[in-house]
């Protein structure tokens, strides 16, 4: 299975404060350039780059264009998040 073709681990995919990284994991995973998600998606290197660093959240439109291009569901790139807050808000 190539990196392209590969499914991406739900536990490796957060959101908010681990946004930047993981998109940027995701990307690098699928073999991307940030001028490849650009061309794919319409979305400037800049604000990509600024996502990708936390410095920006990314807007809804953004999000579901980038999870076409990286072929990660939506849903995904919050469900771990809760999972964790859960987590730590049971954890004695």
């Amino acid at each position: 299975m190539t990196p392209a073709n590969a499914a991406v681990d739900s536990e490796r995919v957060a959101t908010t404060g681990n946004t930047h990284l993981t998109m940027r994991e995701v990307r690098k995973l699928r073999g991307m350039s940030l001028r490849d998600v650009e061309a794919e998606t319409g979305i400037s290197r800049a604000t990509l780059s600024k996502v990708e660093r936390g410095i920006e959240l990314p807007k809804v439109g953004h999000m579901l264009s980038l999870s076409d291009t990286y072929g990660v569901h939506p849903n995904d790139w919050f469900a771990v998040h809760e999972y964790r807050c859960l987590a730590e808000a049971v954890t004695p």
